[in-house]
């Protein structure tokens, strides 16, 4: 397979994460408000918390997208693709950090420690946006 093949390759994989990560955030706080753990909680958090993981999920979802997008454009741009996918790398670095101070300590659907799928998920996601960093890394289109 070719370099540009791979990189193409990992790019869907990381956008078709992404994606599935922000249908995720547009679906989990709808269910998780109405649990019992919820119930004291003003309406005021309620949609503060919606308002943020809607966000979150817009965000990724626009993310998955662009992975798509720089995926049929390795051929053309490759200094452009490296940004997208360093920026990538950054912001899941970043959220594995968070997880590491924050552990999320909610159940979530049938998975009742999501840190540890987590912290599972995010370095495979690393990984799909840095070996393109380094496979582009001679290129300087």
């Amino acid at each position: 397979m070719s370099k540009s093949k791979l990189i193409k390759r990992l790019l869907i994989a990381g956008g078709i994460f992404e994606i599935l990560i922000a249908v995720l955030h547009f679906l989990w706080p709808f269910n998780l408000i109405n649990s019992p753990d919820f119930t004291n909680i003003s309406d005021n958090i309620k949609n503060l918390m919606l308002l943020e993981s809607l966000a979150i999920g817009l965000c990724l979802f626009i993310f998955g997208l662009l992975a798509f997008y720089f995926a049929s454009q390795v051929y053309n741009t490759t200094k452009n693709v490296r940004i997208f996918c360093l920026s990538q790398v950054v912001l899941w670095i970043a959220r594995l950090i968070f997880e590491l101070f924050l552990p999320v300590k909610v159940s979530m659907y049938f998975i009742n420690n999501p840190t540890t799928l987590i912290l599972i998920g995010i370095p495979i996601i690393i990984l799909l946006f840095f070996i393109p960093i380094l496979l582009l890394k001679n290129n300087t289109q």
